[in-house]
């Protein structure tokens, strides 16, 4: 990663703000390929919604909105969705608030989450099909498991 986009985005963006970006798109129904907050998003949607929300860069200091694609199925070349993520994202360890968890859901890494704390539990907020919208959720066990990497915008 560059020097000069690492520190812009930790100059500019703290985990809270990122939070408190993807709370705001809590209730937006699912829409595969969607990016409108409100309107409709899917898993990738939302984490791009909120990179071009917070203005933040990837790790060559372009907009992630640059690198989009609704070309995508729902179960796609595993490997591309990851390979993506490592070429824009920072990779960690860590299952901390803002960072993004990568999903192994029906054997293809194919789903997306901003992490986060409430009620004193580690939460998930993500497009959830089978609920219809964006919602935040207890990290429960199925969920932890199913968490192949975790990347990091800051």
């Amino acid at each position: 990663m560059s020097n000069n986009s690492t520190q812009s985005n930790i100059k500019t963006v703290t985990r809270p703000a990122i939070i408190n970006a993807a709370r705001r798109w809590i209730s937006t129904p699912f829409h595969h390929q969607g990016r409108m907050c409100g309107v409709g998003c899917d898993c990738l949607g939302l984490i791009i919604g909120i990179a071009n929300e917070l203005k933040l860069l990837n790790k060559t200091g372009n907009p992630f909105s640059k690198y989009d694609r609704c070309d995508y199925h729902f179960q796609h070349d595993s490997h591309l969705l990851e390979k993506n993520l490592k070429l824009h994202l920072n990779t960690s360890q860590e299952l901390i608030e803002g960072n993004i968890a990568l999903f192994t859901l029906a054997k293809y890494n194919q789903h997306l989450g901003i992490i986060g704390f409430k009620n004193n539990e580690i939460t998930v907020i993500h497009a959830c099909m089978i609920a219809k919208k964006v919602i935040e959720q207890p990290l429960r066990q199925k969920l932890l498991l199913a968490i192949s990497e975790i990347f990091s915008f800051i």
